[in-house]
């Protein structure tokens, strides 16, 4: 599982201009960003289901339907390492990030 360079988004972005990426970048996550700090993810499927508002004239943003917090991976117990992560699930192995090799 090699992470991907995703843009992150504003709260305020439309949830047409968030589709437009990922259709665009082929991606299903987009992480939404306020002052340099994940404070939700957007998923294709957030998207796809959010109920337009009464007021159409009012689109939905991307704040309004987003997971918030967003699910983290914390990695302060490998951060001397610089290379490939395995990442698991209890037991199971779930991918494998990779890193520039040291």
């Amino acid at each position: 599982m090699k992470p991907a360079r995703v843009p992150g988004i504003p709260p305020h972005l439309p949830l047409d201009a968030a589709r437009d990426l990922v259709n665009r970048h082929r991606i299903d996550h987009l992480p939404v960003v306020e002052a340099r700090h994940c404070v939700g993810l957007l998923s294709r499927g957030d998207i796809d289901t959010a109920e337009p508002p009464g007021d159409l004239a009012v689109p939905l943003v991307a704040g309004e339907v987003c997971r918030r917090p967003p699910p983290v991976v914390q990695l302060r117990a490998v951060s001397d390492s610089a290379g490939p992560v395995v990442v698991l699930d209890g037991v199971r192995v779930i991918g494998v990030m990779e890193g520039e090799e040291p």
